[in-house]
Parts: structure tokens; C-alpha cells; sequence
């Protein structure tokens, strides 16, 4: 009821009379009703009446107020949620208003009645919301009252029923109740047995059956029921027993029970395990073999030997699969069982002489199970004879025999004798023997007799005592063996003369040398005994005395000028009987004394011009020696090293070989160098020689390159245009020039500083008239004569650049194979110039997004090239075109590089593999997936959509093959993978799938016949071609000569490369050529093959050529060549020199080389030796030519000599170093042939020579120093006055000179390491 104002109602009848009074606030009599239905004042304070009317809700006072009570569009609503709608959501709207205006006319919405704690109503806008997530599991319907209520006074209200019904969905998984951990079993469960039990719950399922298929769950075993021994009841998850148990084949088992409701749309499932331990019951007996052989034992075996163990098992666990061995009968006198074993042991030794040879043993195994299960077995020994009595020495111990050193071969000298106490016979015949060999072998044993005899001649004073072993057995070498020593001296016979340690000994004496000087020591040796083994000396003539030591000294002065060499017989006799005696000689060289150094007359200061021309004279150095013969012959030489003067070593005139330059040496210090030629210890005087090198004007003004110069119309007249950079490597006035315009300066536009060299424009240009100035400029030095030099300045008249390139698009996309070879063309740009002329000439070039280097672009087509395969799978390059026009203007874009097969995001997790050539549709392989996996998407890698994923019906993914693979085209794939699960996406799925090689490809030759020129007498194991094949298959290529056993397989072979070699030195007079096949095969199955067609040439050679020496003998000229060197690049320069030819007439010289089509070429006149073919030098290999050079002696005569030509490659970055020599490259080529040899040969004294030296000292003598290459380098500014030009010198150095001589003609040369010389250089 309610407590305040008018908060009832007026109903109206069917008739249209009002059928219910007002209800008031208790206990307020106001008002009442009379019979004709007129509302009358009870309460006299009230004065005011109301009139009822015929509308619903109006209330008029005596203030004529009128209020309506709220209206609302619906009284009562239903509504039907799910449970899985979250909290806080609008479940419904209390749509009311209230005609009124004012405080009567706002409302408000309040709950009045029910679940406070799940609904909540807005007062304002009448939302009605849940609170929280609903939970059809327990409370499926919700009733709610909501008033509306006005502000009027007294307030009015309306009422609105709302009913929430709550609709069950599948949001509980199913599980396993009660199941037990773990359960015993005893493998003798009968089949059926219930063994185990649980209760499947489901919090869904409603005893209603509102719960749906949600609710109902069902039980299976999925995993560990090995053999299928258990079954589960699926409604009730009762456990039972479903075929035979085996402990000792299973004995435990681990079962996964899956549990899942029948929800058909979106199933929930559960996991139980449960272990099942099997119980051992004792079921199996004892195995054993009833028989059982003992390998036969010797009668000397000893008691409680162990002779066999009882091989028996049982299968039972604990004590049913205990064993008890227990002998029951037989001979148990001799064998028994080791309590508590199996092992049967011998009770006692059995003597066969006595007792008998076999036994046997009766066992009974049993096991320790209830009730008790058991077997017997039989075991049988043998017992054998065996010789068990050694030979016993009855001679003596060691025997002591002695004999004289004279006793012939033959002689019996001793006898060994034994005795053995065997009683059967064949163990009492005793052998006899050496167990070490005497040293020397003089003596040998009767192996039947025991007698012991001389095998070899004696020699006392070889070995005076000879002692050995010697040994005796009866039946068996090994175990009754015995050893007895033999002592054997030899006295002495007077039968060896004394012997000198040499046969010839050498001293030297100086001319000097005073009487009794010691001149050397004799010594000799006797090793007979007593008076024979004594012995004297003498000597003959009376130069020379000798003492009893064997001291030779000088018995009187010596005279050079008359002996140089003594040779006098020492002689040594013994005084045994008879006497002998044995002769030495004593070979006495007499030297001469160098007693004084040469004297130089002083030469003063020179003074020569720049321009002295090569071999002029310029004095004569003098010199003097107060000693005879070679010690007073002189020579001259020069101590100064790279020098452009040269000394004659006989007149000592001293002149130039070279050019000088003063610019680049302006003076010299020359040390003169006197040696005399003494043969013994020469001695040398010098003195330094200074030469001014005097300046002429030899050098015109050179100036720096100047690039094209741009100007336009509007150009500012007075500016400078360039400043002319000018130079003179004269001194003084001959350093000094002026500039002038000789040429070009149409209308005089241009005006150019007499002495500054600065350009400018003073006259406007027009571009219609004239667009290039080609302008000549002299300049003019001050020297007598004077000298010009020019330069060339050119002028373009260009147009104003307006225009920028401009590309089509901001960006573009590309895509790149991983595997692409480098220089693939990836994308091709192209931008545009509305400019004429240079100002639209357009360059490309790469100005981001290329750190690694990965590509390259043609700057005029604008290719995009690959130059290495990136690693990520995106690279954005921002590409820049360019005008030339002043100043330039450009335009960017990008270009978007996708590498496929991508590189995987994350880690691999399936890696599959499929043979190519396989049809579509085959099955790679499986992804593992649900039941809620809704589909499989390939994101990445896909290369050419080769693949394909099918969804399986247990949610699992298929990978696919759609179309034939080849394994030639892409060997892997990356793919990734992304499983779609409905709402959820889960992880990427990364895959990786290598496609494995069919053998479908035969190899290809790179040419399919093959033309060698052999010289004959090639050596063997030389490089004389190749057979180049590939194939695009995996694997291997294996080359055979065919046919194998044929002409072509005698005289070469082929390496597992190609590589054909001399395997025996070809020779024309036998075998002028060969044709033969070369097969190529792969290792495939089935294996391929490829032909090639080899023709070999045999060049004929004279095996007699006879150089001017009249030696006949050939000789090796080895040098280097770098792998990386082009064709035409020189190697070294023959000259006569290197074939043993000294005196031939200029221009008679031919080089004639059988090597017509070989990696290198010879030059004819000039012997240059040049690359000829740089794409077949390979690292570490060696080529090898004849080489002749014929000519004319000065006589007219026709001279020749043959030489092998070996290079060997040598990998530059590997092993060459570079040095920095202060001379030009020029002086040091005039004598390249010099440096280039070994440290001899003529003019080894030159400056060139002298340099290679410098450098060899630095390294170990058993190496050698080698010269490759010589370029010109000028000096930086800083050094420039103390060294004008310098020059790059490409240096190696070879480890193993033995490579150099014709014996390691087939030694590989091995070179210093680049790191290796550097220290080494570094370092002096």
C-alpha cells in the first residue's frame, strides 16, 4: 500500500460508471465515495472536492492541478540471454514517459524486486544490465519488478514485470572422477575381469535435459594400450580385462583415457591416465639344455677350477625366477655345483695315467616360486694326457767352449745334452735350437743332435767372446721350453795389418810457415793383441818428420815459388810375426800471403749536365798493389747501389749507363771500390767520388688535367672560370713560363692572366651561335731554348636545367629467386627529362636501403642487378636518377625486392622431404592439428605455388604437392604456415621441405672432342689438358680413359677433376699421335655417361741438340706467373744467356717452342714469354714447354740449345707484397732480365741486381726472391724534393728452390704467405 498522497488507481466500468473509490494513506479519512459516485470531503480541513471523470489517472483539486501517472509500453517483458554474454551488457530498456511537465513530469526507474547482485537498473534512462557473466549451471531464470516512479507530490508510479531467461551453452570440459593413479594386476586375471572404475562428470549436463548434447560425455581409451589387452566400458568408464596378460612380455602400462562430450559443434574434451603394474605369477619353469659338453681339460688342471657355467632362465620374476642348482648323482667325487650357482667346478685333479679320462655330473635345477617348478640336466668332462715333464740340461750351464779364431767353417766345437722323464714316447724326444742368434752369426745347433758347429768366418778382433742361448722341449715349444747359455771365446792369430783412419789426409801451410810447425795428425789402429796389435810410423823424404803419436810437423823452411803441393807416403808397421804393414798418404797444399791492400789515387768533385748521354766517360779511377800475382791484380767496382754510373772492373773508367735526371737525383756520392784478386783473403781500399748533376732545360710545364667547364646564357661576364694549375720539374728560370690562349678564342670571349694561368669570360656568350669553346693555352717556360707545354680547356654552353628527371612511380615491387646467379637483372627503371640536351641526359644510381652491397645498377639503362644473394626477404632500395645538367636535379624512388623462398620468422618445427618428379597431389607430409582447427593458410615461401594444405577430418594438415617438382629448379622450401582456429590464430607454422635428387640429368661436356700438341719428352705427371663436364644432378663425376687398356691409357691419365697428364714421356720416334675417348660418368642409379674425343699430336724434338758449350746437356729456366694476370700480360723476357749461349751475333737469335696452342706464347725474336690463354691459369699448378734457341757464334756458326720452360701460378692476394723503390719504372725494366735472375749471370753487378740482393738478404738463404711486376708511382708532395719518382715493385718469394732444378721438375713450388713477407720486410 502506499505510505504518502493519491498512489492508487480509478478504474472505469463497462458501463461507464467508475467502479472503485481512492485509496488514501492509512488512518487519513479525506475523502469518500457517495452512491451517485461523486467524491466527497470527510475530513473538514480538506476544502476542496474532486470530480471523477470519465479519463484514466486525472486528479484535478480545488486548485484545478491536473497529474498523470507515468505510461510505459509494456507492462511486462520477457527476455532470453546466453550465459556466455559478459558483464555490464544492456539486457533490456523500461521505455516509460510522463505527459506532465515540470517535477511531475521526470521519472525515475527503481528495482523494487529481484537478484540485486546480478542486475542492475539505471534510474535515469531505465537500462537494465547484468552485473556479471551468467551461469546457466545454476540459475536459469531471473523475475524482476521495476517502478516507475514522478516527482509530483504526492508522487505517482507505474509497475513493469521483467522475466530473464538464461540459455545453456557447452563452456564446461567433461572429466574424469574418482579414477585411480595407478592399479595392480596378476597376469592371471581372467579375460572380463573389471579391474578398474571412474565416474564421468559433466558440469553442463542438467537433469532437465536442458543441458543439450553438451552435458553427455563419453569415455575411450587413445594411447598405451599395447596389444589392446584393456577395454573401457565408454558410459560407465568401467576397466576391463580384454585378452591375456604377460607379465614377461608387458609388465606395465600406461593408458590415456579421453573423455568428451557430444556437443556437435563445438565438442569439449578431457585427459585421465591411469597405470596398470602387471603381477608376476609363477607360470614358466626352468629352461635348460639337457646335455652338456666340457671342452677337454688337462690331466694338471687344478681343484676348484671352474670348468662351465649352467646356461638355464626363467622368465618369472622374483623368487619364480630364482634358480637352484643342486647336483643329484654321477661322479660327484670329481664335479659339483658351487653352492648358490650355477657353476660346476672340479672337486679334484685327475691324473689319466691312473684314473679315467671321462666323468659326468647329474644337476636339478629348480626355481623358488609356490609351487616350486624344476628340470635336470647332464654335464660331461673329457680329461686329456698332456706332457708334463720338461728336458733337464745335463751339460753344463752356461756351456764354456774356446776355440782359436782360425777354426774352419763346419768344425763341430761343443754338444748340448738333456734328459726327460716322460713315460710316452713321443714326449721324450727332445729338439734342439738358437733362442737368440749369436752377433755375429758365427754358430749354429743341431736340432736333433744338440752338437754345436761353426756356421761363418772368425774374427777375434770383430768379437772376442760370443755368447748366445740356445734352448730345448720335448713335444711343446711354449710350455716345457728351456733355455741354457753357451759362452764361446776365440784367442788370437797375428792376421790383421794396422789400419789408418783415412786413406788420404789434406793440410794447408802458408809460404810462411817456420820448421816444426804441426802439419797434421796421422792416426791408425791395430786390434790384434800383444806384439801384433803394436805398431810404428814413418814418412818419406825429408820435407816433413813424424813422432810415435802419429804428429806430422814441418822438418824444414818451404818455398812457394818452388812447391805448391807435397804428396808424401806415411807408412805403419806392426811387430807381430810375420810383420804387416799398411801405407796413407799426406796431400800438403802450400797458399800465398796477401800482404798489402790497393792503393787509390784521389779523384776529385765532378761536375756533369743532366744531358750526358748513356756511356760517356767521365775520368779513370788509378790504383796500385805492392803484391805479385792475383794478390796484386786489381778490380773495380762500385759500392753505391741503384746508381746511373757504371765502372769498367779492369781500366776502372768510369762512366754513365744511364740517363741522369736531376730532377730526380741532383747529386751523387759514388764509392769506388779496389779489390785485389787474391786467392786466399783479398783485401779492398775505396773512396767516395761526389758528382753534381747540373740542370738544362729538359722539361716543357706540364699542368693539371682540366675538366669541361659549363656555362649558360646568363652567366656573370668577370668571373673566374678556372685557375690553371701549372708545373716545371727545372730549377730557376727554366721553372718560370707564361700562359697565352694560342687557339679557340673566337671573338676573344675569354681572358686569360699572362702569369697566373686565370681564366675568365669578358664577352657574353650565345648558346644559338656557339655551344663549344675548345680553347689551346701555352705555356712557356724561360729556359734556353725554351720549352712549351700545352693544355686543352674546353667551354660548353649549356642551356638553363629547368627540368627534373621524373619516375613514373613513387615505388614498384620485385621479386628475387634466392638462388639467382649474380648479375641477374631484378627489376629495370626507367625516369624521364623534359630538358633537352645534357640537361636531359639521365644517370641511375642506388642511394639507399643498400648496405650489404647486395645490388648493383646500370647507370645508364638503369638495370638493377644482383651482386650476392641477401639474407632477409625484403630489401628496399631507393634508386636516384640524375640529370647532367648545372646544377643538376634529380628524383627518387623505391623499389620494393621480395627474396623468396623466405627465411623462416621462427624456428623450423617439420621438416619434410619429396623426391622430385613426383606427381601432383603426393603427400609431403602432416602437420599435426584439432578438431577445432578450422583451415591451414600458406603464408610465405610458396615458390611458384608448388604446394598446397588440405585440412584433414581430425583437424590435422596436409601438405600437397601441385605439380611435378624439380629438384634442378629449387631444391627447398621455407614455407609458412598459419592454422586458423576460429577466433584464435595460433603461431606460425614454419616448414621446411627439401626435395631430394632422381638421377635425371646426364653429364654435359663443355666440348665433345679434344686437339693436344704434346712435345715428346714431356715429363711425366704434366698438365696437358682438360675435359670440363657438369652435370645438374647431386653427386659425383668420374673420368676414365677408354678404352682402359689401349695406347691412349699407357701414355695418360686422367685426374678425378679432368685433368689429363703424361703418365709415361711420350715419345714422336714411337708413337707420332693417339686418339682416344674420354668417359664421363655420374654415380646415379641408373648411372649416365658422356664421350669426349681426345686427338694427341706427339711434337718431335731434336734428344741431341748441342748448345755452344758443346755440353749437349738441357738446363730448366723456372719462373712465376699470377692467376689473376690477362692475356698478353709478360711473364719474363728468354735470353741467350739462360740456355748456356755467351758470344751469338746480334739478331741470329730465334726462339723456336713446340707449344703452338698452349696458356702461354713465345715470342720468336725477342723471347718475351706472354699469357696467351688467362682462363686456363689455375692456382697451384705448373706449365711445362720445350723451348730452343738457335743463333750464329761470332764465327758464323749455327749455335742452339734446348731448355725447359717451367711457370708455376702463384695467387696474388695469397702471396705477393709490394716494396717502393726510389727509381723509375722505366730504369728498372731496362734491366728486368737482370733482376729477374737468380742472383747471377752478366751484369749481375748492376743496379737492378743489387736491389733483388738488398731484398733476398732479408729472407732465408733457401729461399728465393722473385720480381713479378714494376709500375710507376709518383711521390706524395712531402717527399717530392727528396724523391722526384719512385716505382711499386710486386714482389714473392718462393720456399723451395729445389722446384728450380730439372731434379724437382715435378716438386710443386710453394710460396711465402703475403702476411709471412710482410713481416719479414717489415721487420729489416
Amino acid at each position: 500500500m502506499p505510505t504518502n498522497g493519491v498512489r492508487s488507481y480509478i478504474d472505469h466500468a463497462s458501463d461507464g460508471r467508475f467502479t472503485t473509490g481512492l485509496w488514501m494513506r492509512p488512518n487519513v479519512n479525506v475523502f469518500g465515495i457517495s452512491s451517485n459516485q461523486r467524491l466527497m470531503a470527510v475530513d473538514s480541513r480538506i476544502k476542496c472536492f474532486l470530480v471523477i471523470t470519465s479519463f484514466l489517472g486525472v486528479l484535478k483539486t480545488a486548485d484545478a492541478q491536473t497529474y498523470n501517472f507515468p505510461s510505459c509500453e509494456k507492462n511486462f517483458t520477457a527476455v532470453t540471454v546466453s550465459e556466455t554474454l559478459p558483464a555490464w551488457q544492456l539486457i533490456t530498456t523500461v521505455n516509460c514517459s510522463d505527459v506532465d511537465t515540470g517535477p511531475a513530469g521526470t521519472i525515475t526507474f527503481v528495482m523494487t524486486t529481484g537478484n540485486t547482485n546480478q542486475f542492475y537498473v539505471n534510474s535515469n534512462t531505465g537500462q537494465v544490465k547484468n552485473k556479471k557473466k551468467f551461469n546457466a549451471d545454476f540459475v536459469k531464470f531471473y523475475p524482476i519488478t521495476v517502478e516507475v516512479r514522478d516527482q509530483a507530490t504526492p508522487a505517482l508510479t507505474t509497475t513493469v514485470k521483467i522475466t530473464v531467461s538464461v540459455t545453456s551453452v557447452n563452456d564446461n570440459s567433461p572429466r574424469l572422477k574418482n579414477l585411480p593413479a595407478s592399479i595392480n594386476v596378476r597376469e592371471d586375471t581372467p579375460v572380463g575381469t573389471k579391474i578398474a572404475g571412474c565416474t564421468i562428470f559433466d558440469a553442463d549436463f542438467k537433469w532437465d535435459g536442458s543441458g543439450g548434447l553438451g552435458g553427455i560425455a563419453r569415455v575411450e581409451i587413445k594411447n598405451g594400450n599395447i596389444g589392446k589387452k584393456f577395454a573401457i566400458d565408454s558410459q560407465t568408464c568401467d576397466i576391463y580385462v580384454q585378452a591375456p596378460l604377460n607379465y614377461e612380455w608387458k609388465n606395465w602400462y600406461r593408458l590415456m583415457l579421453i573423455v568428451q562430450d557430444l556437443d556437435p559443434d563445438y565438442p569439449k574434451l578431457n585427459v585421465g591416465f591411469i597405470n596398470i603394474n602387471v603381477i608376476d605369477v609363477n607360470d614358466r619353469p626352468p629352461w635348460c639344455s639337457k646335455y652338456m659338453k666340457v671342452t677337454s681339460i688337462p690331466e694338471s688342471t687344478n681343484a676348484g677350477t671352474v670348468l662351465a657355467s649352467i646356461p638355464c632362465v626363467d622368465k618369472d620374476s622374483g623368487s619364480g625366477g630364482q634358480l637352484v642348482y643342486t647336483a643329484y648323482g654321477g661322479n660327484t667325487s670329481v664335479l659339483d655345483v658351487v653352492p648358490n650357482t650355477n657353476i660346476v667346478s672340479l672337486v679334484k685333479a685327475v691324473d689319466v695315467d691312473t684314473e679315467p679320462q671321462s666323468y659326468e655330473l647329474l644337476v636339478n635345477i629348480s626355481d623358488k616360486g609356490v609351487p616350486a617348478l624344476w628340470k635336470t640336466a647332464s654335464v660331461v668332462l673329457y680329461v686329456d694326457d698332456v706332457d708334463d715333464n720338461p728336458p733337464v740340461w745335463t751339460s753344463a750351464n752356461p756351456l764354456l767352449i774356446a776355440i782359436p779364431e782360425s777354426t774352419d767353417i763346419g768344425t763341430s766345437v761343443g754338444q748340448a745334452e738333456t734328459t726327460d722323464d716322460d713315460l710316452t714316447e713321443q714326449f721324450k724326444n727332445v729338439t734342439y735350437g738358437i733362442e737368440t742368434a749369436p752377433v755375429p752369426n758365427w754358430f749354429n745347433i743341431d736340432s736333433g743332435t744338440g752338437v754345436i758347429y761353426v756356421t761363418g768366418p772368425l774374427d777375434r778382433e770383430t768379437k772376442p767372446v760370443v755368447e748366445f742361448d740356445m734352448f730345448a722341449y720335448s713335444s711343446d715349444k711354449y710350455t716345457d721350453r728351456v733355455i741354457s747359455q753357451v759362452n764361446i771365446t776365440l784367442t788370437d792369430v797375428n792376421d790383421v795389418a794396422p789400419v789408418f783412419t783415412q786413406n788420404i789426409y789434406t793440410a794447408t801451410l802458408t809460404e810462411t810457415d817456420a820448421p816444426t810447425t804441426s802439419v797434421a795428425q796421422i792416426v791408425a789402429q791395430d786390434p790384434d793383441e800383444g806384439l801384433g796389435g803394436q805398431f810404428t810410423y814413418s814418412i818419406a823424404g825429408s820435407t816433413f818428420d813424424i813422432d810415435s803419436s802419429g804428429l806430422v810437423t814441418l822438418a824444414e823452411s818451404i818455398n812457394n815459388k818452388d812447391t805448391l803441393t807435397y804428396i808424401v807416403t806415411v807408412t805403419a808397421t806392426d811387430k807381430g810375426s810375420p810383420n804387416l804393414q799398411s801405407s796413407a798418404y799426406l796431400h800438403v797444399t802450400v797458399t800465398p800471403v796477401n800482404e798489402f791492400p790497393p792503393t787509390i789515387t784521389l779523384v776529385p768533385s765532378q761536375s756533369v749536365p743532366e744531358s750526358t748521354a748513356p756511356g760517356s766517360e767521365l775520368f779513370q779511377v788509378m790504383a796500385t798493389d805492392g803484391d805479385s800475382g792475383h794478390d796484386g791484380m786489381i778490380t773495380f767496382s762500385l759500392g753505391t747501389p741503384l746508381s746511373p754510373f757504371v765502372i769498367d772492373a779492369s781500366s776502372g773508367r768510369f762512366k754513365t749507363w744511364d740517363t741522369l735526371d736531376r730532377e730526380t737525383d741532383p747529386s751523387w756520392d759514388i764509392v769506388v771500390i779496389a779489390t785485389d784478386q787474391s786467392q786466399t783473403a783479398s783485401k779492398s781500399t775505396s773512396i767516395t767520388v761526389h758528382i753534381d748533376v747540373n740542370d738544362v732545360n729538359d722539361n716543357a710545364p706540364t699542368c693539371n688535367h682540366v675538366p669541361a667547364i659549363i656555362v649558360t646564357d646568363s652567366y656573370r661576364l668577370g668571373d673566374q672560370l678556372t685557375q690553371l694549375v701549372c708545373s716545371d720539374k727545372d730549377e730557376g728560370i727554366n721553372a718560370q713560363f707564361m700562359f697565352s690562349i694560342s687557339e679557340g678564342n673566337v671573338g676573344g670571349i675569354f681572358s686569360l692572366t699572362g702569369n697566373s694561368g686565370s681564366l675568365s669570360l669578358v664577352t657574353a656568350v650565345d648558346r644559338t651561335q656557339t655551344r663549344k669553346y675548345v680553347l689551346s693555352i701555352d705555356i712557356v717556360d724561360k729556359g734556353s731554348p725554351a720549352k712549351t707545354g700545352t693544355v686543352t680547356v674546353v667551354v660548353v654552353v649549356e642551356s638553363e636545367n629547368v627540368n627534373a628527371p621524373a619516375f613514373p612511380t613513387p615505388s614498384v615491387d620485385a621479386y628475387l629467386d634466392r638462388t639467382s646467379p649474380t648479375d641477374y637483372i631484378v627489376a629495370t627503371v626507367t625516369a624521364s627529362d623534359a630538358d633537352p640536351g645534357v640537361n636531359g641526359e639521365i644517370t641511375y644510381s642506388i642511394t639507399g636501403g643498400n648496405a650489404g652491397g647486395y645490388f648493383l645498377i646500370d647507370k645508364l639503362s638503369g638495370d638493377i642487378k644482383l651482386a650476392w644473394a641477401p639474407p632477409n626477404n625484403l630489401v628496399s632500395l631507393v634508386i636516384t636518377a640524375t640529370d647532367k645538367g648545372t646544377p643538376s636535379k634529380s628524383d627518387t624512388m623505391t623499389v620494393n625486392v621480395f627474396v623468396n623462398p623466405a627465411v623462416p620468422s621462427g624456428p623450423l618445427q617439420y621438416t619434410f622431404s619429396v623426391l622430385e618428379g613426383k606427381p601432383s597431389d603426393t603427400t609431403v607430409g602432416v602437420v599435426t592439428g584439432s578438431v577445432a582447427t578450422v583451415g591451414y593458410t600458406i603464408k610465405g615461401g610458396n615458390f611458384g605455388n608448388n604446394f598446397k594444405i588440405v585440412k584433414t577430418a581430425n583437424g590435422d594438415g596436409e601438405v600437397q604437392t601441385t605439380k611435378s617438382l624439380n629438384r634442378e629448379e629449387y631444391p627447398v622450401y621455407q614455407l609458412t604456415v598459419e592454422e586458423d582456429m576460429g577466433a584464435t590464430v595460433v603461431a606460425d607454422i614454419q616448414i621446411q621441405i627439401d626435395v631430394g635428387d632422381i638421377n635425371d640429368n646426364p653429364p654435359v661436356l663443355q666440348v665433345a672432342s679434344l686437339a693436344i700438341n704434346v712435345v715428346e719428352m714431356t715429363p711425366v705427371g704434366q698438365r696437358v689438358g682438360k675435359i670440363i663436364a657438369t652435370d645438374k644432378d647431386v653427386g659425383s663425376l668420374s673420368y676414365e680413359i677408354s678404352p682402359p687398356g689401349g695406347l691412349g691409357a699407357s701414355l695418360f691419365s686422367v685426374d678425378p677433376d679432368g685433368t689429363l697428364r703424361v703418365r709415361t714421356s711420350p715419345d714422336f720416334e714411337t708413337t707420332p699421335s693417339t686418339t682416344f675417348k674420354i668417359v664421363v660418368r655420374d654415380d646415379g642409379t641408373p648411372q649416365k655417361s658422356a664421350e669426349a674425343d681426345v686427338t694427341v699430336t706427339i711434337i718431335d724434338v731434336a734428344e741431341t741438340i748441342t748448345g755452344s758449350t758443346g755440353t749437349g746437356s738441357s738446363t730448366i729456366i723456372s719462373a712465376e706467373c699470377a692467376t689473376t694476370a690477362k692475356s698478353g700480360t709478360l711473364v719474363l723476357t728468354l735470353t741467350t744467356l739462360q740456355f748456356g749461349l755467351t758470344s751469338v751475333q746480334p739478331g741470329s737469335v730465334r726462339f723456336v717452342t713446340m707449344n703452338s696452342d698452349g696458356v702461354f706464347d713465345v715470342d720468336k725474336q725477342t723471347g718475351a714469354t706472354t699469357v696467351r690463354k688467362p682462363d686456363m691459369l689455375y692456382p697451384e699448378s705448373r706449365y711445362i714447354m720445350w723451348v730452343i734457341c738457335e743463333a750464329k757464334d761470332l764465327n758464323g756458326s749455327a749455335v742452339s740449345s734446348l731448355a725447359i720452360l717451367r711457370i708455376d701460378t702463384l695467387v696474388p692476394n695469397d702471396n705477393m707484397f709490394v716494396i717502393r723503390v726510389g727509381a723509375s719504372r722505366q730504369y728498372l725494366e731496362l734491366n728486368r732480365s737482370v733482376i729477374s735472375m737468380f742472383g747471377s749471370g752478366e751484369g749481375s753487378g748492376l743496379r737492378g741486381a743489387q736491389f733483388l740482393n738488398i731484398i733476398q738478404q732479408q729472407f732465408l738463404i733457401t729461399y728465393r726472391v722473385g720480381i713479378y711486376e714494376i709500375r710507376d708511382e709518383t711521390a706524395s708532395s712531402s717527399r717530392r724534393k727528396l724523391l722526384a719518382t719512385q716505382s711499386v715493385v710486386l714482389m714473392y718469394v718462393v720456399t723451395n728452390m729445389a722446384a728450380d732444378g730439372l731434379g724437382g721438375i715435378q716438386t710443386p713450388k710453394t710460396f711465402l704467405s703475403q702476411q709471412q713477407s710482410l713481416r719479414v720486410s717489415a721487420s729489416s
